[in-house]
């Protein structure tokens, strides 16, 4: 039998790691529930999200070029008259220069587009962790947000 070459392993290999990812998320999907998103976006929103870079939340974070995101949960309900929270609040990650907070500047990238490039999936997680601040989280995993691209 002929031995194998490299490129045919590291396929082999990549093919493993992709399937025993896509059943960590299988696993993943399967137990999410609305509080486990809150935790989650929560993660994202500290870290990978990058949002600290320009946002906080009341003493947490050191961000100033964004609004504050203490008590967003709430106020995204009354910020645009006949927009829900969960509208706004997906429209200000997958659209953010629809509606900007007075008195600071447009400058908050599409957060599903480089450099932050989160998934549909982790903007619901965000959007669950920010109805969280002052507000009650309803997004679920299977929750479509409004503005995000055709899933």
């Amino acid at each position: 039998e002929m031995p194998r070459s490299r490129g045919l392993r590291d396929l082999e290999a990549w093919m493993a790691r992709k399937r025993a990812e896509e059943t960590r998320v299988a696993e993943l999907m399967r137990t999410l529930d609305t509080p486990k998103m809150v935790l989650l976006g929560k993660d994202i929103v500290h870290g990978r999200g990058l949002c600290f870079n320009c946002h906080h939340v009341g003493s947490e974070g050191h961000g100033k070029v964004g609004p504050d995101l203490a008590d967003v949960g709430a106020r995204a309900r009354t910020r645009v008259t006949g927009v829900s929270d969960v509208e706004y609040l997906a429209q200000s990650l997958y659209k953010p220069s629809a509606f900007v907070v007075p008195t600071f500047p447009q400058s908050m990238p599409p957060v599903n587009q480089p450099p932050i490039g989160l998934s549909d999936l982790e903007i619901r997680m965000v959007v669950a962790y920010l109805q969280s601040l002052g507000g009650t989280p309803t997004v679920q995993p299977n929750t479509k947000l409004p503005f995000a691209p055709e899933q």
